[in-house]
């Protein structure tokens, strides 16, 4: 919904300048919008299984793109002291695994070792706000999250380890219950545990996050 409305009032401050209609009048066109905004109590992102579904597969896939229409070359840049696009990539591979495999055992089994959820799952953007809080206090990747030095020869090989694990979480996520994914803790290295939604949440976010770090530094 907050998208939807990004784009109202895109659209609307587009057809103000093509009538030619003063910065004045256009700013309290926009104060419009807002206050409608406000009176209609839009509440924060909450995406159902099928939505979840959806933004991992169309993020992988912006993803996969990314590094096949770049130079193979780009695989082995890397701004001063950051990691290689192909180390970018890695990481992804690295974060991912583990929840697709996760996913794949006994809900019985996870609540034993991660015990019972103490939290309703929170919105998306509560979510994604505690994990860039733990990164503006210093959080970063450790330890297995480290990726390896990466060649470019590796491209081909690692997309597809990516489609992959992706694919396998993708296909994990359809099995779970709505009530399930709320129900069901999982440990995140920098958040602690939290819900399988969370998780997922954090997932489309995490690839959102270092696209954009590739199509601002790397391309």
């Amino acid at each position: 919904m907050k998208e939807i409305w990004y784009y109202a009032k895109q659209s609307t401050l587009i057809k103000c300048k093509c009538l030619k209609i003063s910065i004045k009048e256009i700013v309290k066109i926009l104060h419009g919008l807002d206050s409608v905004r406000n009176n209609l109590h839009l509440k924060p992102m909450e995406l159902t299984k099928k939505e979840i579904i959806d933004r991992l597969e169309s993020q992988s896939r912006a993803l996969r793109n990314w590094f096949l229409d770049k130079p193979i070359e780009k695989m082995e840049f890397a701004p001063e002291g950051a990691w290689t696009a192909g180390q970018h990539l890695l990481h992804l591979i690295k974060s991912t695994k583990p929840l697709g495999k996760g996913m794949g055992y006994p809900r019985i089994l996870l609540r034993l070792k991660f015990g019972k959820v103490k939290h309703a799952s929170r919105s998306y953007e509560d979510t994604i706000k505690a994990y860039t809080d733990a990164l503006d206090k210093g959080g970063k990747a450790t330890g297995e999250f480290v990726p390896r030095e990466v060649k470019k020869a590796e491209r081909e090989a690692l997309v597809a380890r990516f489609r992959d694990e992706m694919a396998v979480l993708t296909n994990q996520v359809h099995q779970w219950s709505e009530k399930n994914l709320d129900n069901t803790n999982v440990p995140h290295p920098l958040i602690g545990n939290i819900t399988l939604r969370e998780m997922l949440y954090f997932t489309i976010y995490h690839m959102e996050h270092h696209l954009k770090i590739l199509e601002e530094r790397y391309s």
